[in-house]
């Protein structure tokens, strides 16, 4: 068995955080041996790409009400997103 560090005790680990089995079929590895649950990146990718047609559409609906697109700066802001920021 490993020792008691992080990487050792993700290396335990047989599911993921949300149940899903890191099995050959459902586990993407990566060259620095991180593993990514399929499942979960799919559903993450999914609730991405809706919620950005939703934010397309609003402001689709904005510029055909007349706002001027000066104000759509922000969309993000107005529809309530939070933006990540990569620090470093």
């Amino acid at each position: 068995m490993r020792g008691i560090g992080l990487a050792a005790n993700n290396a335990r680990k047989t599911h993921c955080k949300n149940g899903h089995p890191f099995d050959e079929h459902n586990a993407h590895i990566y060259r620095n041996r991180a593993r990514i649950c399929r499942a979960c990146r799919a559903a993450y990718s999914n609730r991405q790409y809706h919620a950005k047609r939703e934010r397309m559409k609003a402001v689709s609906l904005l510029l055909a009400g007349g706002v001027a697109v000066e104000l759509l700066v922000d969309v993000d802001a107005v529809m309530g997103v939070t933006a990540r920021r990569e620090d470093g």
